[in-house]
């Protein structure tokens, strides 16, 4: 599960040039430096401005001894490409450009000349294939987002290195886009695949007392159908499941779950479990239905960046007039999403008729909408955002209406001509700057609708 983890650890080198002014690149070396730790990072740093190759290889050498997770380039004053480039190209790590504005100008001599200098490296290391990010302002509040965005992202890349997703089952039937590729999973993400059959969480399941679901039942905070109550055993087995999949997460120490709800659960054991997935959320565990190993991972990349939890869904009707649409599912959204005004009913399945599934609207509030998966050829995001409305209880399930920030119809056609698939993981905030981070930090294609 996920838990306590090492701050960001950030190599910060300023450079400048004895034609310039040192002493304003010093301050701004200070500045940086000040606020990275104020935002939590460990900064690993070149205790002055840095002006030659020597001390070039030496800051090298230091940050690939620190195993820093990011190095910034900074221009505190212009610098010879060179130095740049021993330090970029002599480590296998990211690497952020930073320039700064220049000092007020009163008709002497240029200063700092900082913005002409990031071009410049920024130009000498794309075309030597180093991948790079660009910023450019002063250190301070014009920056801190930016800054704090980019954290935020490394921090949820360290986590991802050595995630396991629990598998429980195969993909449902005939939804190929729940498949996953394993090996491309774990080599390019760090990402591990547990496979936890369908018997282990029966068998689990056995050794729950039927007192101890209906004390788990009792403090489920939602009125319950008389239909359900009919089904009480149905009830009691979807809580089980709920309690057997929590037991297994702790025990391998499991960061998110990819769970087969259908068939066999419905089918051949006579109950459903929307229920035991919304109560896996709802206690911090993230859980994916439907066994979407990559739907999964995008609800566990979201609850790093943001505030969980996370929504797993479908996106079922839109209007281009009014510019939004409905993100639904059948049953299986976390209470603490729920409308506070709304009521909360745990029913029999919409579709099967089998307890339990649990029904209410999805609360308002700004949010951000995403989907990870594999192409043929590498990685991509889908991200987009907008505003979730106040929702009627539109149809059983789960039903939130979100007004979009891009047009409903140009995200619906970015979703049909990538070929993104029908499960998408919702978040309230805006984490879209922390997603674009990511994305560059981890060489996943960023596709966003406009």
């Amino acid at each position: 599960m996920i838990g306590s983890y090492s701050p960001v650890k950030v190599g910060l080198v300023t450079f400048a040039q004895p034609t310039f002014d040192v002493e304003w690149a010093e301050g701004i070396r200070i500045q940086t430096k000040t606020m990275l730790e104020h935002l939590g990072a460990e900064v690993v740093t070149w205790d002055k401005p840095l002006m030659y190759e020597a001390e070039a290889y030496e800051f090298r050498d230091l940050i690939r001894t620190a195993m820093v997770d990011v190095v910034v380039l900074q221009s505190g004053g212009f610098s010879f490409g060179g130095l740049p480039m021993i330090i970029a190209t002599g480590v296998d790590m990211p690497c952020v450009i930073w320039s700064t504005p220049e000092p007020e100008f009163d008709g002497g001599p240029i200063r700092s000349n900082s913005l002409c200098a990031g071009i410049m490296n920024n130009a000498h290391l794309k075309h030597a294939g180093v991948k790079t990010e660009f910023i450019y302002g002063a250190p301070g509040p014009e920056t801190e987002d930016t800054i704090r965005a980019m954290l935020r992202a490394l921090q949820a890349m360290k986590v991802l290195r050595r995630a396991k997703i629990g598998v429980v089952g195969h993909r449902a039937p005939g939804f190929y886009s729940s498949g996953f590729d394993e090996v491309r999973l774990q080599a390019d993400l760090g990402i591990e695949a547990f496979h936890i059959d369908l018997s282990t969480v029966l068998k689990t399941m056995v050794s729950i007392s039927d007192e101890e679901a209906d004390e788990t039942i009792h403090e489920i905070d939602a009125s319950i159908a008389e239909p359900v109550l009919e089904k009480r055993s149905g009830l009691r087995k979807s809580v089980k499941v709920y309690l057997a999949l929590k037991s297994v997460a702790q025990e391998h120490h499991l960061d998110a779950l990819a769970i087969k709800c259908w068939p066999e659960f419905p089918q051949e054991q006579g109950f459903s479990v929307c229920l035991s997935i919304s109560l896996l959320n709802n206690a911090g565990i993230i859980a994916a239905c439907e066994a979407d190993v990559y739907g999964a991972v995008s609800m566990l990349i979201q609850d790093l960046l943001g505030d969980g939890p996370e929504f797993f869904n479908d996106l079922i009707h839109i209007e281009t007039e009014e510019n939004r649409g409905v993100y639904w599912h059948c049953g299986a959204a976390p209470m603490l999403l729920a409308d506070e005004e709304a009521e909360k009913v745990i029913r029999l399945h919409g579709m099967r008729k089998t307890a339990a599934s649990i029904s209410f609207p999805l609360k308002p509030g700004r949010v951000t909408i995403m989907r990870l998966q594999h192409g043929k050829e590498h990685w991509r995001m889908f991200v987009t955002g907008g505003e979730a409305m106040k929702t009627s209880q539109l149809l059983q399930g789960n039903p939130s209406w979100v007004t979009f920030d891009a047009p409903v119809q140009g995200i619906l056609d970015s979703i049909i001509e990538n070929g993104f698939a029908h499960h998408y993981s919702t978040i309230y905030g805006d984490i879209r700057p922390e997603l674009a981070w990511l994305c560059h930090f981890m060489d996943i294609e960023l596709v966003q609708a406009c």
